[in-house]
Parts: structure tokens; sequence; C-alpha cells
């Protein structure tokens, strides 16, 4: 009886142990297919910075974050981004103004803060929520300082993709929600001026 006990045990642990050798699978915002060329650089836009972004806690992880309709949180251990997801937003946003406006933000963003030499961009991720099967959709504030003035827009974001069941439906959908938000910043970093499908005022 005893060794029947042992025996059960031992195959008990090898069992768990088997499970939790599964290995992770990461991911990134930034599609790894992308071969999308850096536009033309346009004469209007000048040199700007990208502060850090905020993101919030709750999905401020190396591992991804899901939901339900019942307002359950799932936390998918196997399923990774690549670096916490604060870093993989600077990094998407970054490649997505680059490859809108023909050059990257400048670096040091804390010193050129308060440098009207460069126009500023401070982005707030209010939500990044992916809802298994259902959507994935990020909401944002962002603001933008434009060089040589005063003027400061505060812009509201909201942006949306149904998605398939599947982790990698959830990933490519938000990829394709940081691009978008980034086109929108860069739109406005371009002609100085709200897009249509953007809420904005001044400051």
């Amino acid at each position: 009886m005893k060794l029947s006990l042992r025996f059960l045990c031992l195959m008990s642990a090898l069992a768990l142990a088997g499970c939790g050798s599964a290995p992770p699978q990461y991911y990134t915002l930034i599609p790894v297919t992308s071969e999308q060329s850096v536009k033309n650089l346009p004469d209007a836009v000048d040199p700007y910075v990208l502060g850090e972004i905020v993101v919030p806690a709750d999905v401020d992880k190396t591992s991804l974050v899901a939901k339900d309709r019942d307002g359950h949180v799932m936390v998918l251990e196997y399923d990774r981004w690549a670096s916490p997801l604060e870093g993989q937003l600077q990094s998407a946003v970054t490649k997505g103004l680059t490859q809108q406006l023909g050059f990257p933000p400048l670096q040091n963003f804390n010193r050129a803060l308060n440098d009207k030499r460069y126009s500023r961009v401070r982005l707030a991720i209010h939500s990044f929520d992916m809802f298994a099967g259902e959507f994935a959709e990020i909401t944002a504030v962002w603001l933008v300082s434009f060089a040589g003035s005063d003027k400061t827009l505060s812009c509201f974001t909201q942006v949306r993709q149904n998605v398939n069941p599947g982790v990698s439906e959830l990933v490519v959908a938000q990829q394709q929600n940081v691009a978008k938000l980034s086109e929108l910043i860069a739109a406005v970093l371009k002609t100085k001026a709200a897009p249509a499908s953007v809420v904005c005022r001044s400051l």
C-alpha cells in the first residue's frame, strides 16, 4: 500500500513537472513581417520627441492579460510579451511614427520637455483590453505641444479590432490598433490640427 501510494505521488509530481515545463510563447507589438518603407520627410514636420508612455498597472506585465464578458481577468502565464508592455508600446509607437513621418523621435525626452524647438508628444494608455474571441481595444489620451509655439492639443482616441478565437488574433489586433494610434498622432504632427476622427481640444 505504501509502495502504491509512493508510486502515485511520484507519477503526480512528474505530471505536474511536465505541465510546468511547457515553453512560453513570446509576442511583440511590432509586426515581424512588416516591410513598410519609411515615407519621405515632409518639410512641414518639425523635429519631435516622444515621452514615456503611461500604461495601466494591471496590464503592464510580461504575461498577456485577457478578459471575458463576465469581468474575469486571465493572466496568460505561457503567452508573454517579449518585454513589459510599456516597453513594447514605446517601441511600436516609435516605429509607427518613424514610418509615417520619415524620421524617428529624438532621444532624451526629459531634456527636451520644455524646449520649444521640438514638438513634444505625451501618451497615456487608459485601457489596453483583449477580450478573447471578441475584440481588442485601446483607449488613450495624448498631448502634442508644437515646436515654436505655445499651442498644445489634447486628444482622445479609441481604436478597436474584432477578433476570432486565439491569442495570436488578439496580438495582431493590438498591433493594428497601435499602428492606427501612431498614424493619428503623426497626422497631428504633420497638420498641426486634429483629424476628423479624433476628439481634440486646445490647451
